[in-house]
């Protein structure tokens, strides 16, 4: 129960009523791929080779979490088949790894923000008032700091979350690209598991 509740938590949008219409441009959104050696991203410049214990979820499992509409499709010209628009996509999962024995998790997420002046620091503090009104759990949070991860820079934002006394801490590592805000979710039981996952990135 407690992974689940924290899957949903790294993977709702946070801003989901925010518009996106004029997006900034920096290249064009294309998600990574994923394979049994692990994960890999032209567009975010890294990839991920996951250590032995950790379970990397398929393109078709993580697929099954989007909410495709009829809009988000198109035909392809040559084939004919009905191809899915990436640009349409609100939020993206990217990845996902999981320790099935501990339930230490990581998740790279990609939302479409969209030229809304949202930058990194409000998106935490939107972040923050979600876990608050949606989780309605006690949360503690640490102060944001800067962390690099694959060779970019990130700002890095933990909190511990209480539930009926159990506390489970939560880290996310974001930062801004085009118009979509990246969002590297570890769960993990303490920094230096957390240290291990996130050593797992490497520049391309």
């Amino acid at each position: 129960m407690k992974k689940l509740i924290l899957v949903f938590m790294c993977l709702a949008p946070v801003l989901c009523a925010v518009s996106c219409a004029g997006a900034e441009k920096v290249g064009e959104y294309v998600p990574g791929v994923n394979t049994e050696d692990g994960y890999s991203s032209d567009w975010l410049g890294m990839e991920f080779a996951p250590t032995e214990n950790l379970y990397l979820a398929t393109s078709e499992e993580i697929e099954e979490l989007l909410e495709i509409s009829a809009d988000m499709l198109y035909v392809d010209e040559e084939t004919g088949e009905e191809v899915l628009d990436w640009a349409r996509v609100t939020t993206v999962y990217e990845m996902m790894a999981t320790d099935e024995m501990t339930g230490d998790s990581v998740i790279v997420m990609a939302e479409k923000i969209g030229d809304t002046g949202i930058g990194v620091d409000e998106y935490i503090e939107v972040l923050k008032t979600q876990i608050n009104t949606q989780l309605g759990v006690g949360a503690v949070y640490s102060s944001a700091a800067k962390a690099t991860v694959a060779g970019q820079k990130y700002t890095r934002f933990a909190y511990t979350l209480n539930f009926d006394g159990v506390e489970i801490g939560q880290t996310m590592y974001l930062r801004k690209q085009g118009d979509r805000m990246i969002a590297i979710c570890v769960t993990a039981e303490n920094e230096a598991v957390e240290n291990a996952i996130i050593s797992c990135f490497k520049a391309k």
